[in-house]
This record gives C-alpha cells, sequence and structure tokens, in this order.
C-alpha cells in the first residue's frame, strides 16, 4: 500500500457521492485523480468516455470515483465540476 503525503494539498476528488477534497493522497492515488479528471474532461468536452471505463469500481482513499455518464452530466450541470484547479483552496 502506497504512503499517504502529508506535505500534499487536499484535492477535488469526483466520488459516487460527488465532490470531496480529500488530503493526504498518496502520490499513486494523487496520479489517479488527475487522470479520472482527464478522463470526466474528455467526456464532457467530446463526448469520449472510454477512459472513464478505467476507472470503475476504482478506491481513492476510501471515496469511489464517479464513472457513471448520468451523474458526471448532473454534477457539471449543478457547476461542481470545475477544471482550472483540483487543488482544493486553504484559507
Amino acid at each position: 500500500m502506497a504512503r499517504p503525503r502529508r506535505d500534499r494539498a487536499p484535492l477535488r476528488v469526483l466520488t459516487t457521492t460527488g465532490v470531496q477534497v480529500v488530503s493526504h493522497l498518496s502520490d499513486r492515488d494523487a496520479s489517479a485523480v488527475g487522470r479520472h479528471w482527464n478522463a470526466v474532461r474528455r467526456y464532457l468536452d467530446f463526448g469520449e468516455d472510454n477512459d472513464l471505463a478505467d476507472f470503475d469500481g476504482q478506491d481513492v482513499a476510501g471515496h469511489e470515483l464517479e464513472t457513471r455518464l448520468d451523474a458526471i452530466e448532473w454534477h457539471a450541470i449543478r457547476g461542481e465540476i470545475r477544471f482550472e484547479d483540483i487543488y482544493e483552496e486553504v484559507n
């Protein structure tokens, strides 16, 4: 199991329960989150959903990554998905 990194900024993660802010991800989990956001963006921008299948059932720090197309669209319509920065702002 990969060790969590205490020095990593919290990341926004699109999960089956909505967008969650997750801290202390391992390098492997942080990379998976980045790849997942890329797949979500490709789906929303171009309708390409092939890459989302790679994340079906994948768990990151106890949160299952969202791959259902209707759920992704729902979160996008509600304005919960933004790609400018996946790092959560820390006040």
